[in-house]
């Protein structure tokens, strides 16, 4: 109460009212998993999440306006940066991890995991899920210290395994192959469902599977939470539009949507419409595409190229930075064991400045590098809050 007579707000010492519940503070025993011993490891370390960006604000605010030349780099001082953010069910997830898409070269996932990561992202589409259980299973032997339960495994079911059969049949195999007991988050890969035995090619033509719906799916994706087979489900490469539709009749909430996410396509309204639906968007090809079939010029942009002089950084570290930042988590794939270091190493005790992030976000074109024929990609626009344009005539 201040001295003038005025009343203490009732609210005081609350959170804000208007922000994500599952945001605030957990409350004591609420489950956290990854994260829990580490963060006790690590004083100081707080998680991201925010749905905004984690840096300097823009010059001008709160401060007089200075030349760009005088702005500090925020690489000079030392800095202790979020290593993880929480999901709306209360479980951490590292904001940084291995991406397995393509990786056929054996000892990289024992790479990543000994320089330090602890974010393994896979999926029974590529094929190499045995792999990485193997290594997996020899880096947790290799010491007392290596435990699974340090370690975040995701996977992700694909689109002729959709029927709720053939996803059980699918999860098992994964879990089989992982060789880790448990999955931390199991995801639907792509919202398109295939008939199953299909004839199909992901590049070429597919059959869709007219018979199913999301919902159906979803139910079975549920029943793996219910089974203590895996801790959280998500979805991937999902609109707006599609988490909305499954946020509605979503018994278990979705916490997760894996989107391609990268200067070139920020897709800022899907971030920031699913995080205040407590859903995290989380990112793969940071680093723009495998050249599968678009050249990947995003790795050796002009603007990546200088602030990465500017950094001391490699393009790749940047990229990597310019996600971190956002509290996206994400997961850059190498072929090359050099590489693996560079992606984990260091990666938590610098910044970007805001000079430095207003240049990456002026790469924006809607570009995306992973862009399959048969999927028509729908206009976020037209989803969650409307446009004013949409509705102002």
């Amino acid at each position: 109460m201040a001295s003038d007579g005025s009343q203490e707000i009732d609210w005081a010492g609350q959170p804000f009212s208007f922000l994500p519940k599952w945001h605030q503070a957990a409350p004591h025993g609420q489950p956290q998993s990854y994260g829990q011993r580490r963060q006790q490891q690590q004083p100081g370390k707080k998680h991201a999440g925010t749905g905004t960006w984690d840096g300097p604000a823009p010059k001008g605010f709160g401060e007089p306006p200075r030349h760009a030349a005088q702005e500090q780099p925020t690489n000079a001082v030392p800095v202790l940066e979020p290593d993880s953010v929480r999901l709306s069910n209360g479980t951490i997830m590292p904001i940084l991890g291995f991406g397995t898409f393509q990786l056929m070269q054996p000892g990289l996932v024992r790479k990543a995991l000994d320089c330090g990561c602890r974010h393994l992202d896979c999926a029974a589409l590529y094929k190499n899920e045995d792999m990485v259980g193997k290594e997996l299973a020899e880096w947790v032997a290799a010491a007392p210290q290596n435990r699974r339960e340090d370690v975040y495994i995701c996977s992700k079911v694909f689109c002729d395994h959709l029927r709720p059969v053939l996803l059980r049949k699918s999860f098992g195999k994964t879990l089989s192959d992982l060789k880790c007991g448990y999955l931390d988050l199991f995801l639907i890969h792509w919202p398109d469902a295939w008939v199953p035995g299909a004839k199909s090619d992901f590049l070429g033509e597919v059959t869709l599977d007219t018979e199913l719906s999301r919902e159906q799916t979803w139910r079975a994706m549920e029943k793996l939470v219910d089974d203590g087979l895996c801790k959280s489900i998500g979805v991937s490469n999902f609109s707006l539009k599609q988490v909305e539709e499954v946020m509605s009749f979503a018994r278990i909430k979705p916490v997760c949507n894996q989107v391609e996410l990268h200067p070139y396509l920020p897709q800022r309204k899907l971030v920031g419409s699913c995080f205040r639906m407590g859903v995290q968007c989380t990112a793969y090809s940071p680093l723009g595409g495998p050249n599968l079939v678009k050249p990947n010029d995003l790795i050796t942009n002009p603007t990546v190229a200088k602030i990465a002089a500017e950094t001391g950084k490699t393009p790749a570290q940047v990229l990597l930075k310019w996600c971190i930042q956002r509290g996206v988590p994400t997961f850059p794939k190498t072929g090359r064991p050099e590489r693996v270091e560079e992606n984990f190493v260091g990666m938590f005790d610098w910044k970007l400045t805001y000079t430095q992030k207003a240049a990456l976000d002026s790469l924006e074109c809607g570009k995306r590098f992973c862009e399959p024929p048969w999927k028509k990609w729908d206009d976020d626009a037209e989803a969650g809050v409307p446009k004013p344009s949409k509705v102002i005539q």
